[in-house]
């Protein structure tokens, strides 16, 4: 099947696989993250409306985000690190610096709350530096010990712990792909970022 999105500007998109559905998912994603917060709201209101029983979510159990019960259980892994990421994932270079405060804040305290542990460190909404400004890294720096964007490659001494960066990960990554990632060869030339 194929659910039409010409209203976001997108045109029809297909979801016949569960491969396809994710791939559409990352699509309109994206779209969405480049609109202002209130047309995006219209937007997911309309979608909802319109195409919000199209979806058997049952039929893609590997999509599912965790429930509580699954994040309760990760918590109590000492192996495993639960971080924060916002209430809502605003794009929180385009909110005030009040409201920057409580969405990080607001989310830091949810996950307290789920968890029944200290959350200590954070990934901001999105990643890119363009999403991110000077009031989310100050408040990332007075309530977390820690921050990473989705700037790829390591970090090198020195470097900003409130904009650290990643290696992504995903489960369709390569094995010959994950070994270069790894390696760490790529990301030694990459140049230093700083926040603008």
């Amino acid at each position: 099947p194929q659910l039409d999105f010409t209203g976001i500007g997108l045109g029809p998109l297909d979801i016949s696989t569960p491969e396809n559905l994710v791939r559409s998912r990352q699509i309109i994603c994206e779209r969405l993250k480049t609109m202002p917060d209130d047309k995006r709201d219209e937007s997911l209101a309309c979608m909802e409306r319109r195409h919000g029983g199209a979806v058997r979510r049952e039929d893609f159990p590997d999509y599912r985000p965790l429930d509580l019960a699954q994040v309760q259980h990760l918590a109590e892994d000492p192996l495993i690190t639960i971080g924060a990421h916002t209430i809502n994932h605003r794009i929180l270079s385009r909110m005030n610096p009040g409201d920057v405060e409580a969405e990080i804040g607001g989310g830091k305290s949810d996950l307290e709350k789920i968890t029944g542990r200290p959350v200590r460190f954070f990934a901001y909404p999105n990643g890119r530096l363009a999403d991110i400004n000077a009031a989310a890294v100050e408040t990332a720096a007075r309530t977390f010990r820690a921050a990473v964007t989705t700037e790829a490659g390591f970090n090198r001494p020195g470097q900003n712990k409130y904009l650290l960066r990643r290696i992504g990960i995903g489960r369709t990554l390569p094995f010959g792909q994950f070994k270069v990632s790894v390696s760490g060869l790529y990301y030694l030339m990459q140049p230093p970022f700083v926040l603008a």
